[in-house]
């Protein structure tokens, strides 16, 4: 075990970002940990907006072969979001060659915890288990400032420390496979790249 600690109730600084009261307000119900799979049913019925159990699967077989680290943030003791970080040689971006790092992908929180510090309570979860993998930076992809839907991201990541590096937005494309294992939809956006150098 990576030592990933669970948030709250243990003596520790609430999230980065968060004020005073909503701090002390979340503070004892906040908790990240490591994905298991024990935890699917718990996401599926925490986190109905997203029912992507074929993904979770596939995510989680990665994580036994050493291939990423997925985490899962839980609130209440109820799962609202998730996080991978891809550490393996399996999957190297142009990026995350070019920087070395250790490379986050689909930082998601339910729309209903959003705001309370989750995001970054997994933020930091994440790139300490990069640090102790011996990472000295992580990256990410998010959407270009051009798009309104990426703005509460890119402002969280700036305020963590994440620089962009790509010089202008570059066009980012994926598909998802459904629960039954099809292949469902191709996706573009115009993306940027963030690097945090880990102290």
């Amino acid at each position: 075990m990576l030592g990933l600690r669970a948030f709250g109730s243990r003596a520790r600084a609430p999230p980065f970002g968060v004020n005073a009261a909503r701090r002390a307000r979340y503070a004892s119900v906040m908790a990240v940990r490591r994905f298991v799979e024990r935890d699917l049913p718990l996401v599926e019925q925490g986190v109905p907006e997203r029912k992507i159990s074929a993904v979770h699967r596939e995510r989680l077989a990665r994580q036994s072969q050493d291939e990423c680290r997925y985490l899962l943030s839980f609130s209440n003791e109820r799962p609202v979001g998730w996080v991978v970080l891809l550490i393996g040689s399996d999957e190297w971006s142009e990026w995350r060659f070019r920087y070395l790092c250790a490379e986050l992908q689909d930082l998601y929180i339910s729309p209903a915890a959003r705001r309370q510090g989750l995001g970054t309570e997994l933020l930091t979860a994440a790139e300490h288990a990069a640090r102790q993998l011996g990472f000295g930076a992580v990256g990410l992809s998010t959407g270009a400032a051009t798009d309104l839907d990426y703005v509460p991201a890119r402002r969280l990541y700036e305020k963590r420390g994440y620089i962009d590096v790509s010089r202008g937005p570059w066009l980012v494309s994926w598909s998802w496979t459904d629960n039954q294992g099809e292949r469902r939809a191709d996706w573009e956006v115009l993306g940027s790249y963030f690097i945090k150098h880990l102290a």
